[in-house]
């Protein structure tokens, strides 16, 4: 299943090696896509504020480590923990 945060670096990768949009991108552009990014995290891959594994592009597969169902997240310690 491809994976959303693996497009989600190559995009980041292939975006930050464009030299003349580099200069362009400034400090305040940088926050703002991070909180683009957040927002999208929190609001559509976030269940009741967890999260899973892997999720594909459509957002309709979620994974963890073992099948999981619609409405499960996965706590992988010491990340998930920790940050509770």
């Amino acid at each position: 299943m491809p994976r959303l945060t693996f497009r989600l670096g190559i995009f980041l990768a292939l975006l930050s090696s464009s030299s003349a949009y580099a200069a362009d991108f400034t400090q305040a552009d940088a926050a703002k896509a991070l909180r683009r990014a957040v927002e999208f995290f929190r609001t559509q891959i976030a269940l009741e504020g967890g999260y899973v594994f892997a999720v594909s592009e459509d957002l309709k597969k979620r994974e963890g480590e073992h099948k999981i169902t619609p409405t499960q997240v996965w706590i992988q310690p010491p990340s998930t923990s920790t940050v509770g």
